[in-house]
């Protein structure tokens, strides 16, 4: 279930390709120009790519699917056809489907599927006035071409799964361009987003 919960949230190793890093001391014309980029989006279809790393193995783990959020639905959904893969977060569940296994969980069970639907919408929308409070936010620029927004959880809960989450925003458009997130054994699963589009209906369905 931890496994599952850390690999949405997934928000690291992506950056070790980046230009060198410049720490900004105001970011605020950054966070300002996200949050107005991002403010009018109330749905997302894009296509992801996901790379698992774990440091023991010789080679990362990757996958492709779509990617969708609805804040009509209050859901998140990752779909990897090719594989029989789907996994939800919603205001009423967490759902796991792969390999032909199925994992249920109801969100009035669980808090933590609320919190971490909260911290990924958070994410997807740049309002970080969400992780108020429960750690600290750093802002370096890599490059000419993102601005990246570094995560440490001070949260007891959250620390005991991972050290950081990682958003990258492209310049060009101030929309979320990757999201990672790492443990404690510096295991990682990063997430690119690719082909966006924006305020589209998405079927209720696909949040079952």
């Amino acid at each position: 279930m931890i496994r599952k919960l850390s690999l949405l949230i997934s928000f690291c190793i992506i950056s070790l390709f980046a230009n060198a890093q410049t720490a900004i001391s105001d970011p605020s014309s950054y966070l300002d120009a996200i949050r107005k980029a991002n403010q009018d989006v109330h749905s997302i279809k894009c296509q992801y790519t996901l790379v698992h790393h774990v440091p023991l193995l010789e080679s990362d783990q990757r996958q492709k699917g779509t990617f969708y959020y609805s804040d009509k639905a209050e859901g998140i959904a990752l779909i990897d056809a090719s594989a029989n893969s789907k996994t939800v977060f919603s205001r009423t569940q967490f759902l796991s489907v792969e390999n032909g296994q199925k994992i249920q969980l109801s969100a009035d069970r669980s808090p933590a599927i609320a919190q971490m639907l909260s911290l990924i919408s958070s994410c997807l929308t740049g309002n970080f006035d969400v992780l108020s409070g429960r750690g600290n936010l750093v802002y370096d620029l890599t490059g000419e071409q993102e601005f990246r927004v570094t995560f440490v959880p001070t949260d007891r809960r959250m620390a005991k799964h991972f050290t950081r989450i990682v958003m990258t925003f492209s310049h060009a458009n101030m929309t979320l361009s990757s999201l990672s997130l790492v443990s404690k054994n510096n295991e990682s699963h990063t997430y690119s987003f690719a082909s966006r589009t924006i305020n589209i209906p998405i079927p209720p369905r696909i949040f079952e």
